[in-house]
Formats: structure tokens, sequence, C-alpha cells
């Protein structure tokens, strides 16, 4: 299946100019770039660059600034309890941060994912494409597109598309009620699939078998003070649940793959601080590696 690689054309033309002057490039940047770091950006150029990427890329991209902020917390970096809803708020956070190599890995994926996509717009049907807009219109295949390369073009069928092809694998696990299955650590995480309206909803049970104390209620909400992606809440069937809700019809597979990482990465981060304080249980025991088991 065909992709959008990384390229550092990719980048919006301003932010390519703050790099070339801060990191002294001779233009074209692009090129300079390209022959100082490699063909993709790699925890070196976040080395070099974390100044600029915080001022002129995350400063202005709401959404991957969420997606830095939470991977970053959910790694205890910098002052990760601090909260964190404004745009102010974490980009003082993202200050806190020391530039070290796990801040690096993080920030050169997120990055690199952002130079895989075009500028975004609302296509109308006839534009949307099985790369830009994964979601194709119902029986309007892109022409020129050989209908073997498409992905299905019912959201239920496209999500359960996407997410084998991040996971790598050909088929993903279901249960009976359809929902995706993906083990995380210590967590499972489900994904499910709505048409009406297009939505797609992760949610991971992280503690079950807790009662409701105003104490967990409060470290509830200091997490979700702390996330800038998803919430979590304590249910009536006496289980912290954390949630993350995507609405819309142009999802791609990139967008999926970024709320994976979050949903999966604040679920297993946080599930036995909970237990270890309130009781209950976790889904499964945890492990070494982290490992995703589908």
């Amino acid at each position: 299946m065909p992709r959008y690689r990384f390229s550092w054309d990719n980048l919006p033309p301003s932010l390519l100019r703050r790099l070339g002057s801060d990191l002294r490039l001779k233009p074209p940047v692009d090129q300079a770039l390209r022959e100082r770091y490699g063909a993709r950006p790699e925890p070196n150029f976040v080395r070099d660059a974390w100044p600029t990427l915080m001022d002129a890329w995350l400063a202005d991209d709401d959404e991957a600034r969420g997606l830095v902020v939470a991977e970053l917390q959910a790694r205890s970096l910098g002052k990760a309890r601090a909260p964190a809803h404004s745009a102010a708020a974490q980009l003082y956070y993202l200050r806190s941060c020391r530039n070290s190599s796990t801040l690096r890995e993080v920030v050169a994926a997120i990055f690199t994912a952002f130079g895989e996509s075009e500028p975004v717009h609302t296509p109308v049907p006839s534009e949307t494409t099985a790369q830009d807009n994964p979601i194709a219109a119902p029986g309007r295949p892109p022409s020129g597109t050989d209908d073997a390369d498409l992905p299905p073009t019912g959201l239920i069928d496209w999500l359960c598309w996407a997410v084998a092809q991040i996971l790598e694998v050909d088929q993903v696990n279901q249960d009976p009620d359809g929902d995706i299955r993906i083990r995380y650590g210590s967590t499972m995480c489900f994904v499910r699939g709505i048409e009406d309206p297009p939505s797609v909803r992760l949610f991971a049970p992280m503690v079950i078998d807790v009662p409701r104390t105003p104490a967990l209620l409060e470290d509830l909400n200091d997490i979700n003070l702390n996330i800038t992606v998803g919430r979590v809440v304590h249910t009536p069937a006496n289980e912290v649940l954390y949630s993350l809700e995507l609405y819309g019809e142009q999802l791609t597979v990139e967008i999926i793959r970024s709320s994976l990482d979050a949903a999966t990465t604040i679920a297993d981060h946080f599930d036995h601080q909970l237990q270890s304080r309130f009781g209950g249980k976790t889904l499964y025991a945890e492990v070494s590696d982290d490992s995703v088991i589908v």
C-alpha cells in the first residue's frame, strides 16, 4: 500500500526558514537538512533543533503539541503534574522538559508523521483519495487508482484495515461486539467504529473492581489536568476507564496511529499507580517490554 514518505520539503516554508536560520544552513534549506540529518528526522536533529521546533512548530500546531505533551507526560518527563490544557500551559510544560534521549525519540517520531502529510483541507467526495483521507467516498474510487489497492470504503471496515496496517498484521483481533482489541503492557485498548455519526472511540479499562472515593476522584481529576488527549473517568461498574473520541469522515491512518499511541501509553502508565493506591485489579500483570500483543 503506497504511503507518503517523509520529505523535508513537505515542511511549511516558515518553519524551513526558521530551521535554516537557527541551524545556520545554506539554502535550499530542505536539501541542507537532508545532507546534515539524513532522509528522515532522527533524535540528533531534535537535539539540535528542539528550541526552534517548540517556537516555530509546536507553538502553532495544536494537534502535534497535544500529542507531544501527552507522550512526554506519560513518560514522566519535565513537570509532568503541571496543568497543561491551554497552549500556554503546554508550552510551559515543554520548556520544563530536558532535551533528553527519550524526548528526542518521541519528538522525532511525531515530527516524522508531520512531515509525511500534505496541508489538510476539507475535500469534497471527488477529491478524497485513499492516501490523504483513506475513507474513500462509497462507490467513487479516485480516478486512476487500481481497485485492488483501495482500502475499504465503510468506516468500520476501513478502521479494521487501518489498525491492521499500523500493527502490520493481516487481520485484527475483534471481540463479539466488533471492537478491535489491542493489548499493551498491562492494559487492553478497545477500538470501536461508529457509522452514524462517523466516529471512532478508543477506550482502555485501567483498573477494575475499584470503589469510588473522593480521593480516587481527586487523583483522576489530577490526571485529566495533566493529559491533553482523552479523559479518565470512574464508571458505575467500578472501573477506571481511559477514553478518546475521534469524529468526522476525514480520519487517516496517522491520526489513528497517534491516538492509539496516546491511549495505550497513558492507560498503561497510570493503571498500576492507581491500583497501588486504591486497590482493584489491572487487566494484566505488568510486562517488562511494553510490547503490543494482538
